[in-house]
């Protein structure tokens, strides 16, 4: 946790401070900031927070690929809820990083 806590107050720190020096705009309406919140719980507590568990308890070869992982997961939530179009190429990368997490697990055992 203690990690987490530390992972967290930096990379706000250093977001904090790249926005305060490019004076970008911060202001976003109800819905985005729900989306930006929900999707910093997901990915900035709840995701480090299992990898950091995962990691504790499996070996690092095989934890991080299935870590890095999220841009299939990224792929499949944008065709089914935004409705993106699944080309042949995405499908044979889903299809390359299922295999490749799929022999790496089985390799660990």
């Amino acid at each position: 946790m203690t990690a987490l806590i530390i992972h967290n107050f930096t990379a706000f720190c250093v977001a904090l401070f790249i926005l305060l020096i490019t004076k970008e705009s911060w202001s976003f309406n109800l819905r985005e900031g729900v989306a930006v919140a929900l999707g910093g719980f997901m990915s900035g507590f709840l995701g480090l927070f299992l990898f950091f568990k995962a990691i504790r308890h499996g070996d690092v070869s095989v934890v991080s690929p299935i870590a890095s992982t999220s841009p299939l997961w990224a792929s499949l939530l944008a065709h089914v809820l935004l409705g993106e179009s699944m080309s042949f190429a995405k499908l044979v990368g889903i299809l390359l990083t299922v295999a490749g997490v799929s022999l790496l697990s089985y390799s660990s055992r």
